[in-house]
């Protein structure tokens, strides 16, 4: 497997790109191909140790403040067109970036090209609910999206859910400040009409916020500013719930480490914890590239090298 790795774009700086890199490449073989500053690159592999990898120089990247298109057109010996184009060029398996969302998908749609029947490209991630997961999208790509954009997520989100998760008629929700058909703005209203009037799809209807956790929904859907808010929230949340929560404990005795409800909070805070899942593939495009949080750690970024070898095992750019 070889793997375009973007060292540009995490807020810890390319030494957790690198260091993930390294964890992964302890437990499977694979070549990656480091893009970005090269002294930069080579001081922090002097701390590692790869069987083979690549690097490529460039002290160019496209930053989260700068319009996306533009910045594509300007910015042609950044880290991020580079990563594309060799993608493209058939150079590697996948490529792999923390860096600009917006950059990641203009650069996906305009330099790889976006599947037919697809309207817009689109991040899924995987919400923990009391058995399994559910399948949010879209997470952050699209903040303006028409109700044909909704339905191409709804119906990418269902086919996605059914390949990786193995879900025959995956339940698809709309998520919503309501459970009735009448709620929402007049973008949900027109887009549970549309949904509803799908045949293929298994739409169940809305779905409040409130609900995600305690749900049968296998997909729910929503615009990438509504996704984006949400997975914040939840993100922010769990972190406060999780940090505070040995001050609650019994602190003589050694308690906070022996109380087998501490032990469940471990657990818990697993289920929500991004940095085991790591990256998720943009939906939509002709090849697979995958985005991970900006404040990811070595661990996210190990996590995502798992997520992307799966991906190449079921040939998901095949599909998706």
């Amino acid at each position: 497997m070889k793997v375009i790795i973007d060292c540009f774009g995490p807020d810890l700086g390319p030494g957790v790109m690198i260091e993930g890199a390294s964890l992964y490449a302890a437990e499977k073989d694979f070549y990656p191909i480091f893009i970005g500053n090269e002294d930069q690159i080579k001081e922090e592999l002097s701390k590692h140790s790869f069987k083979d990898y690549e690097i490529i120089h460039t002290d160019t990247y496209i930053e989260n403040t700068e319009e996306p298109t533009r910045a594509l057109r300007k910015k042609k010996d950044s880290s991020l067109v580079m990563a594309l184009s060799l993608l493209k060029e058939g150079r590697a398996d996948a490529v792999l970036s923390a860096g600009s969302t917006g950059g990641l998908l203009a650069g996906g749609l305009f330099l790889i090209g976006r599947k037919e029947g697809v309207e817009r490209a689109c991040l899924p991630v995987p919400i923990p609910k009391a058995k399994g997961h559910v399948c949010l999208l879209d997470a952050g790509a699209n903040v303006d999206c028409s109700v044909d954009v909704i339905h191409s997520f709804a119906k990418m989100g269902s086919d996605y859910v059914r390949k990786v998760y193995s879900v025959d008629q995956p339940k698809v929700y709309l998520l919503n400040i309501g459970l009735e058909p009448g709620k929402g703005n007049k973008q949900t209203k027109e887009s549970f009409d549309r949904l509803s009037q799908d045949p293929d799809l298994n739409f169940k209807g809305n779905i409040e916020a409130r609900d995600v956790f305690n749900t049968d929904a296998d997909v729910i859907v929503c615009d990438g500013f509504v996704g984006n808010i949400f997975l914040k929230s939840m993100e922010g949340f769990a972190e406060f719930i999780f940090s505070n929560f040995k001050s609650f404990l019994v602190k003589d005795s050694g308690a906070q480490e022996k109380n087998p409800l501490s032990e469940k909070m471990v657990q818990l805070k697993n289920m929500f914890d991004y940095k085991n899942v790591g990256a998720v593939p943009l939906l939509g495009i002709k090849g697979l590239v995958f985005k991970a949080h900006g404040s990811s750690n070595a661990k996210a970024i190990y996590s995502s090298l798992k997520q992307i070898d799966q991906a190449v095992d079921h040939k998901l750019a095949d599909e998706f």
